[in-house]
């Protein structure tokens, strides 16, 4: 008999209290910090490796920052997106009555304030506790062309790190709660790349959530580690029943839903700074049912849920050779247990977990940054499971000690071929090349210019008009920063 899945929805609320009583009792603790585990050196510098002074700042000595304040800034950026909605569906391919998203175009104005703070020597004089880090950093965006797509993200970011002896302890919490349109948008015939959808998505009234937690007990070449980590997106979007003449056509209804898991690494230290682990987690992912059902397109609006369970076994490696590379990375089965209401053909599906991130900077001046994840995860509209894939890499230059040049590149896919539906059955590409330009005035006063260009594929063979899944876009932006 198939596993009906436990409502989790307590459990999760009962874990996050929990998370923050443990915050309160580690940061209370006396005697605690942690080493400082930021990558060593980084793109700064002349040419010939050795490190400029940074550029003279406007301000008098009187008037800078406490040395507790760690930001306070001002970014105003202006872009033009030629292609808002990421759609390239010709007209003639929606139904009658309806109006194609191709190529909406915007100019954006971003206004983004900053402060941050770290407390921690404010907090702990004895330097144990190395940081308390507490950021607010939003985005007042206006979407000059699509007044619907303006949206205002209020973005909490905190930090605290310490160490009392053998005992070590890093909590990092990134929180965004998004004032936007609580009407989700509608792509005429469900006719988009999924990476349009989620684009759009995250334009409108959410709370997104991401935590993690790790507590470490060091012995001369072993470790023990207990992690925790929440991924999750309370969604306050209206739901619409597609079945109903009043809902506009492909109208896009976005549940909640979340990962949440936990579990334990035990860790040998090959050499002071480079350890290999071996590690477990369990975890439920939660994706909340429609409460109607639909017969004019059960494809994509049908009462399911991928609720699951899952028990992850991992191998890893992390470390740092020199100042020049900084690396972590895991990987391992997943063992999954679908609710029965799933529309999935494997109730019981072995699926692979991954992620990595390598940090090389071979000079002061030059650094590459790669950043790669795999991993199994609930679809954002409510129906099915997926597997999501990204691979990133970056590469950022100091010229001088006024100007930086930044490249990078970007590739993702949105794999829903595990589906029982026969019309959901997908794979959406997205490929991203990005370049940016910094002159730093001074100290105070910089200027940003900024390229993207982003474009979607269909990945899936026997699709009908695959080509509705394709998407070419382009973005420019130039934003001013004024930084105390």
């Amino acid at each position: 008999m198939r596993k009906q899945t436990r409502d989790w929805t307590s459990t999760r609320n009962s874990t996050l209290w929990g998370m923050v009583a443990l915050y309160g009792v580690i940061s209370s603790t006396p005697g605690a910090g942690a080493a400082d585990s930021a990558p060593a050196g980084g793109p700064s510098g002349a040419n010939n490796g050795t490190v400029p002074a940074k550029p003279a700042s406007w301000i008098p000595d009187s008037m800078q920052k406490p040395v507790w304040m760690t930001d306070l800034s001002l970014a105003v950026r202006e872009s033009y997106d030629n292609n808002v909605y990421l759609n390239d569906v010709d007209q003639s391919l929606v139904p009658v009555g309806t109006t194609t998203l191709k190529d909406r175009a915007s100019f954006i104005n971003t206004v983004s304030p900053k402060i941050g703070v770290n407390l921690a020597k404010v907090l702990d004089p004895d330097h144990n506790l190395q940081i308390f880090s507490l950021v607010y950093a939003p985005d007042f965006v206006t979407y000059h062309a699509i007044p619907e797509e303006s949206y205002n993200a209020h973005r909490f970011n905190s930090t605290i790190a310490g160490r009392d002896g053998a005992f070590s302890y890093n909590l990092d919490n990134a929180l965004a709660f998004v004032d936007g349109s609580t009407v989700g948008p509608s792509f005429p015939g469900n006719l988009f790349n999924s990476f349009a959808t989620v684009s759009v998505r995250d334009h409108r009234k959410n709370l997104q959530d991401r935590a993690k937690i790790a507590l470490q007990y060091d012995w001369e070449k072993y470790f023990v580690r207990g992690v925790g980590s929440l991924l999750d997106y309370d969604m306050m979007v209206e739901l619409k029943d597609p079945a109903l003449a009043s809902t506009p056509s492909g109208y896009q209804n976005y549940p909640s839903r979340y990962d949440l898991n936990g579990g334990v690494d035990f860790g040998y230290k090959f050499c002071p700074n480079v350890a290999g682990f071996l590690g477990y987690r369990y975890g439920h992912q939660y994706q909340k049912k429609l409460s109607f059902a639909s017969t004019t397109n059960p494809a994509t609006h049908a009462p399911y849920t991928s609720d699951n369970d899952y028990h992850r076994l991992l191998a890893g490696v992390e470390g740092k050779i020199g100042k020049w590379l900084t690396f972590q990375g895991m990987g391992g089965p997943d063992f999954r247990e679908y609710d029965s209401a799933a529309p999935v053909a494997d109730f019981h599906p072995v699926k692979y977990y991954g992620e990595a991130t390598v940090t090389f900077t071979p000079t002061a001046t030059d650094a590459v940054n790669f950043k790669y994840k795999q991993f199994q995860f609930l679809s954002c509209l409510g129906v099915k499971p997926y597997w999501d894939s990204a691979y990133e890499l970056t590469y950022s230059r100091k010229i001088s000690n006024h100007l930086s040049v930044d490249l990078g590149g970007r590739h993702a896919s949105y794999d829903f071929t595990a589906t029982t539906l026969a019309n959901g059955r997908r794979i959406d590409l997205d490929f991203s090349l990005t370049a940016g330009l910094h002159y730093a005035y001074n100290a105070n006063l910089g200027v940003d210019l900024g390229y993207l260009a982003e474009f979607g594929r269909n990945g899936e063979d026997n699709v009908v008009n695959s080509q509705t899944r394709n998407f070419d876009r382009q973005v420019v932006s130039l934003g001013v920063q004024f930084r105390f």
